[in-house]
Formats: structure tokens, C-alpha cells, sequence
């Protein structure tokens, strides 16, 4: 039975209630859609916004992951292009050696060969100290158990090692090599082969490693792409669903205001029985 009073109204506290839920709705709603994000707190979802969060560190991780190996792809790369500047010079060094093993010259002319060798020399030499990426040098044997972390976790799985041999004249054992004579210039041909077997070794390695680095990087990236999409699929808004919920909560807003306003008048009634 319904009965008229001044103290309490029911009816509007009830309008009351119902208009605090919708107004919470209809401003969860404007803060996914202004934000993008479904989750904007804990209190939104508590085991979504973990599972998220250890997603997202996930991602970021493989970003700098990717990042590193295409960094270390790069350090191979430098390596591998002095060392191939280093082939071209033996071979032209092993040409004149080839040419200096012969008779029909004279000694002057082998003192010019002599001068073209031991400037080459020299240049294989200096080539092996200038080869540097970031301040380390790369060729001069000094660049050996390096890691390249290529994973967002931690262990040897997620890492790949890079050692790359010297290309010194001494460590391929030329750094005695001279054409001054017909015997000289002749051993000079053996140990030049020595030294280019030893470079193209090398550079086989090298290319191997860099084959390495790259499908570890393009593997890095499929990852990311793969938790970035479960992360958003989480985290993200969806805003169709969003948008329809926040045209209904404005639909009962204005209703329940306007329910609100009748409910505050109902008193009015009894103030009329009071004359």
C-alpha cells in the first residue's frame, strides 16, 4: 500500500540509486572511449590487467630484442665488408708475388713490385685496426665471446654469440712477406693462400652468423606482432561495444532524471491534504 509521507521518500532515494548506477556506467564509458582502453584500472579487471601488464613487458622486450639483433647483424656486416676489402687486397698481393716468381725481370723492376707489396701490407694492417662499430674494434681479434641478447627472456636460448678471428698480417702470417726476390716472391704465394683460405673462412662464418641474426630478428618481430594483438585484444576498447553502451546509459540518465524529478514532487501531494 502506498503511502503518502514528508520524512521519507522512497521512491526518489530508489531514483536516486539508479541514476548514481547509470551516471558510473555512462563515465566508465567516456573514460574507455577517451582513453582507447578497456582497462584503465585494476578495478576494471584484476586478472586481465596482470595478464596485460605481463604481455606488454613481453612485447616491449622483444622490441629492444629485435632492436639488438639488428644491431649485432650490423657489427657482422662491418666485419665481413672490411674482410672483404682484405680478400681483394691478398689477391692483388698473391698477383704480384705471381708476377715478382719470375725471371724476365729485372732488379728494379722487383724493387717497384716490392714497393706496391709492402704498401699493401700496410694497408692490411691498418685496415685490421680501423675496423671498429661503437668504439670496439672488430678484426683485430679482440671481438670474441660477445652476446646478442635476441629474446625478451633471459637464458642461452634467447642469445646468440659472436666471435670474430683476427685478420692481422700476423695472425694470417704475412707480416714477414716480401717480393724482393724470385725465391721470396715464390713462398710469398704459399702463404698467401694460407691467408685467403684463412679470410674466406672467415667470412663464411661471418655470413652464417649474419643469417642467424636475421631470422632471429624477423622471428622477434612475428612474436611481437602475435602478443601485441592478445595484448590489445585485453587491454583495447572496443569501440562499438563501448559506443552502444554509452548511448544507453544516456538514455537512462535522462530517464531516471526525469523519474527523479517526479519522485521529489511526490511530497507536493501531501502538503495538499494538509490544506
Amino acid at each position: 500500500m502506498s503511502v503518502l509521507t514528508l520524512q521519507s521518500n522512497v521512491s526518489s532515494q530508489r531514483a536516486q540509486r539508479h541514476v548514481q548506477t547509470t551516471q558510473f556506467g555512462l563515465n566508465r564509458s567516456l573514460q574507455r572511449l577517451s582513453s582507447g582502453f578497456r582497462i584503465n584500472s585494476a578495478r576494471d579487471d584484476a586478472a586481465g590487467l596482470g595478464v596485460s601488464e605481463r604481455l606488454r613487458a613481453q612485447v616491449r622486450g622483444m622490441s629492444m630484442a629485435a632492436r639488438n639483433a639488428q644491431d649485432g647483424y650490423n657489427i657482422v656486416q662491418s666485419a665481413e665488408g672490411s674482410l672483404s676489402e682484405i680478400t681483394a687486397i691478398l689477391q692483388r698481393m698473391r698477383e704480384l708475388s705471381v708476377q715478382a716468381s719470375s725471371d724476365n725481370l729485372t732488379t728494379v723492376e722487383q724493387g717497384y713490385l716490392d714497393k706496391e707489396f709492402q704498401a699493401l701490407l700496410q694497408e692490411v694492417s691498418r685496415l685490421s685496426k680501423a675496423t671498429k662499430y661503437n668504439g670496439q674494434q672488430l678484426i683485430n681479434g679482440s671481438f670474441t665471446g660477445k652476446v646478442i641478447q635476441v629474446g625478451a627472456d633471459a637464458g642461452a636460448d634467447f642469445q646468440i654469440s659472436i666471435s670474430i678471428a683476427g685478420a692481422t698480417i700476423t695472425t694470417l702470417g704475412i707480416s714477414t712477406n716480401t717480393v724482393s726476390t724470385l725465391a721470396k716472391a715464390n713462398a710469398s704465394i704459399s702463404k698467401l693462400d694460407q691467408a685467403l683460405d684463412n679470410v674466406n673462412g672467415q667470412r663464411a662464418k661471418l655470413g652464417a652468423l649474419m643469417s642467424n641474426l636475421s631470422t632471429a630478428r624477423d622471428h622477434v618481430r612475428v612474436m611481437k606482432e602475435a602478443l601485441a594483438a592478445s595484448e590489445s585484444q585485453i587491454r583495447d576498447a572496443d569501440v562499438a561495444v563501448e559506443t552502444s553502451s554509452f548511448a544507453r546509459s544516456q538514455v537512462l540518465m535522462q530517464a531516471g532524471v526525469a523519474m527523479l524529478a517526479q519522485a521529489n514532487a511526490q511530497p507536493q501531494l501531501a502538503l495538499r491534504l494538509l490544506g
